[in-house]
């Protein structure tokens, strides 16, 4: 049996354990970190353990070895646009065979929207494979009452997905499956062969999410019109001050997406002066067309200011979080200014005067009018976007210098900051930057 939870830290797991034996587990392993409870399905005839959790924005993937003293090891994610309420598989009859689908299952999104989601194993020539589909438990009980309680075991009846007649069209119902009593009579593959399936189903998961966010990125769904796949063998690099400041947002991002990237800090000289020459030795020789920071380095790519950071990281390695169509893409853009506008609100007196007075009654309007369009979503609607990373770490710091006052006068931003500080990845960044 595999199971789901949490170890003391609090840190999701997953446990494989002996029914006839409940004392202790064969074996443990970490989950994708987050808060919600991680939903999990083991694909006993691919030996795939998939997880997502309530609130959780990827779909992680395990293969299953026995050889290895951690049975379960993450293959693969995959990294949807927005968070998800519930998931749960369908029956394997419900299969796509005319399109690879091993898997078939249903979402409930933030947005409550029902997505259909087929795990597909691309095949060049499009042809049936047979190994692909090996028998599985059919829905049709095998066994009596009488006979179960009389210890009279019974052999499981299986199905097996089988081209429709003809090949060119289904049959009634799904058109998909043939039932076969008794016990598989078919010829099962080998273990060598499942193990070998298993592996090409997590490289092809792999690849295809890869191909997906560069087929993305050269998309103009990002308002970009370049057509070309984006290099991702490049390693990015940010720069700026050792503070939290304007690169936190960026560090966020950045954990959030699982991109590695290296991070060059630069640091100020003591107080009062704060002597800057550290990075102003520098700055005019890094080869940047308007030198400030934060930047990035990025292969060819060079970049300064932090919104252009931010929407560059999203377009190229999510361009769903850079806005979704024409509406949200604007809605973005118009938000941005007064989100800036709040932050120098919240910064200007803590840099200077120190006043927390000045702080909570300089930004008590400003958050009124967005907690107002957030309601239960996020800063530009229904969907995660870029600026949400640089809106939330404004949040935090608000929340630290007026000791959790301004957010227990906004309920509606304390939910939305809980929410921000579940997402994979984030924790991890606030983590790392405050060590």
């Amino acid at each position: 049996m595999v199971s789901s939870g949490f170890d003391t830290d609090a840190k999701r797991q997953w446990g494989v354990w002996d029914l006839r034996n409940l004392e202790a587990p064969l074996s443990m392993g970490p989950l994708g970190e987050s808060t919600g409870v991680s939903m999990i399905t083991y694909d006993a005839e691919h030996k795939i353990l998939y997880a997502v959790g309530k609130g959780d924005q990827e779909i992680e993937f395990y293969s299953y070895d026995s050889s290895k003293p951690q049975l379960f090891n993450l293959s693969s994610r995959w990294t949807m646009s927005d968070n998800t309420k519930a998931f749960s598989f369908l029956g394997k009859q419900n299969c796509d065979i005319s399109k690879q689908e091993v898997g078939r299952a249903v979402r409930l999104t933030q947005a409550k929207k029902i997505e259909n989601i087929g795990f597909r194993i691309p095949s060049r020539t499009g042809a049936f494979k047979e190994d692909l589909y090996p028998p599985f438990p059919a829905n049709e009980p095998s066994n009596t009452v009488e006979k179960w309680a009389a210890n009279e075991d019974a052999p499981v009846k299986t199905m097996q997905l089988q081209p429709s007649m003809g090949g060119a069209k289904k049959a009634k119902g799904s058109g998909l499956s043939k039932l076969k009593g008794g016990a598989a009579t078919t010829t099962a593959p080998t273990e060598e062969a499942k193990a070998t399936d298993s592996a090409d189903l997590a490289k092809l998961q792999a690849e295809i999410t890869q191909l997906k966010a560069q087929l993305a990125a050269g998309s103009a769904s990002a308002g970009s019109t370049s057509s070309f796949a984006e290099d991702m063998s490049t390693t990015p690099e940010l720069g700026y001050w050792n503070i939290r400041g304007f690169g936190a947002s960026i560090r966020h991002l950045f954990s959030h997406l699982g991109v590695n990237y290296t991070y060059t800090g630069y640091n100020a000289g003591p107080e009062p002066d704060f002597n800057r020459d550290e990075w102003m030795n520098v700055k005019f020789t890094l080869g940047f067309e308007y030198p400030n920071l934060p930047y990035l380095k990025d292969g060819e790519t060079k970049l300064t200011e932090t919104y252009a950071i931010l929407k560059y990281v999203a377009i190229k390695y999510n361009p769903a979080l850079a806005g979704t169509g024409a509406a949200e893409i604007a809605r973005i853009d118009m938000l941005a200014p007064h989100c800036k506008d709040l932050t120098m609100a919240s910064r200007g007196p803590a840099y200077g005067s120190g006043d927390v007075e000045e702080i909570i009654s300089g930004t008590k309007d400003g958050l009124a009018k967005f907690a107002e369009a957030i309601g239960n979503g996020w800063v530009a609607g229904a969907n995660l976007t870029w600026l949400d990373f640089f809106f939330a770490e404004n949040l935090i710091f608000l929340d630290k210098v007026s000791d959790g006052l301004i957010l227990a006068q906004n309920p509606v931003l304390r939910e939305y900051l809980d929410r921000f500080l579940a997402l994979p990845g984030v924790q991890n960044s606030i983590d790392d930057i405050n060590a």
